[in-house]
């Protein structure tokens, strides 16, 4: 199959990086792309739910950078590569609940990307998945139900990305993370009534979705976040009574599902949850149009002054 031979593929340059440093126990660039083998079999792993052979490929692709770091602090391809492996390692233990060993590696995930920022403080790569790896943490606070750290990450996720972005506009990546980073800010602050802030949040949100549906971007992966963002809003709006406004977004919701099955007609579980939101958005237009008539009735039957 194809995962198994990517896993064959992933072995053989793993062992050929070994026999590079049987010869040159110092080549810090074998260190460094051993580590980055170790990694993507870990990512692989992880995939495959085989949670104790990710863990232990996870640690030993952060030694294999470590041990490059320590031949060559400065080497910031390492560093960068460090902090995704602990990101990894970090989305890992919060998949088998170890929120404690997940907030370390989040938070040494952070560090690692802050020291490629001090050696190079324009590299988008690094100020991308600080972002990323700060979103991390701010979801799982906010599993945990720590509500101000998580505010506080999540702010420090977008401004992140936010620092990518004016360094690379068309940095899509970083686009779509701000995006989802903002989504995530305002479904907290609507859980803890602040309706006004989670209305802004969710605005930010869309307009980050269109900054990269702009770039031509007709991704399905933004479309659909797009929907989704546009879908909690309207969820916001329906508790706030408005229900005008909800029907809107849930339409617009509709249409970017749609050019998202358009592009991938075969994603079952979008066409289900696009008819789900359809026929609920049906039985509002008519819930929309009873009040309307009973409205005009009353206004009608009302005496004249």
């Amino acid at each position: 199959s194809e995962h198994s031979a990517a896993r064959e593929s992933y072995g053989e340059s793993i062992a050929a990086y070994d026999s590079a440093l049987e010869r040159a126990p110092d080549d810090v660039y074998a260190l460094n792309n051993k580590g980055s083998s170790l990694q993507k079999l870990a990512n692989l792993q992880a995939m495959l739910l085989e949670h104790s052979a990710a863990r232990e490929s996870y640690g030993a692709s952060i030694a294999a950078y470590d041990a490059a770091l320590e031949r060559a602090s400065d080497y910031v391809s390492a560093l960068n590569n460090k902090g995704l492996s602990l990101q990894g390692l970090a989305e890992l233990q919060v998949m088998l609940s170890e929120h404690s060993a997940a907030r370390e590696s989040y938070g040494a995930s952070i560090a690692a990307y802050d020291a490629v920022l001090e050696r190079a403080p324009d590299d988008v790569y690094a100020l991308n998945n600080k972002g990323s790896s700060l979103q991390g943490l701010a979801n799982l606070q906010a599993m945990l139900l720590e509500h101000s750290a998580a505010r506080e990450s999540y702010g420090a996720s977008i401004a992140a990305y936010d620092a990518a972005l004016e360094r690379a506009s068309d940095y899509v990546s970083a686009l779509n993370n701000k995006d989802l980073s903002l989504s995530k800010l305002a479904e907290l602050q609507a859980m803890l009534s602040e309706h006004s802030a989670a209305r802004e949040s969710y605005g930010a949100s869309i307009a980050a979705y269109d900054a990269a549906l702009e770039r031509g971007l007709d991704d399905v992966e933004v479309l659909n976040n797009k929907g989704n963002s546009l879908q909690r809003l309207a969820d916001l709006l329906m508790q706030q009574e408005e229900l005008k406004s909800a029907i809107d977004c849930l339409e617009m919701a509709l249409s970017l599902w749609g050019r998202s099955l358009q592009i991938a007609p075969g994603n079952t579980q979008l066409q289900q949850h696009y008819d789900q939101i359809e026929s609920y958005l049906q039985s509002l237009l008519e819930d929309n149009q009873s009040a309307t008539t009973a409205q005009s009735a009353a206004v009608q039957q009302s005496p004249n002054d």
